[in-house]
């Protein structure tokens, strides 16, 4: 990845309260221990404040077309409860946990 881009990500950890960065020294600690921080935690503050939920959907159908007229009724509640199961999963683990497995890897 390139530099930009760790920097947005960084601002936006930042922003949440996860990180503090530390000027002139090009140093980002953790504000709170791995084992308090979940990758809820990380994935609400990297997400896109217009995205509502991991699933992009068309905002604009076509309402003449009989699909696009109903697809947001239709798609809306199975996606919802997708986003709440990923969401649930994600607070189940801590960064404290990652960083585990990837030791556990070596």
């Amino acid at each position: 990845t390139t530099a930009v881009v760790i920097r947005r990500i960084i601002g936006s950890l930042k922003k949440a309260g996860l990180v503090e960065v530390h000027s002139g020294v090009g140093k980002t600690t953790l504000t709170r221990p791995p084992d308090e921080i979940t990758l809820l935690d990380i994935y609400m503050a990297v997400k896109p404040d217009s995205c509502d939920w991991v699933f992009n959907l068309h905002r604009n159908p076509n309402t003449e077309c009989y699909i696009g007229a109903r697809i947001f009724e239709a798609i809306t509640p199975p996606l919802q409860d997708a986003q709440k199961a990923l969401e649930d999963k994600l607070s189940s683990f801590t960064l404290k946990d990652i960083v585990n497995k990837v030791m556990e890897m070596e």
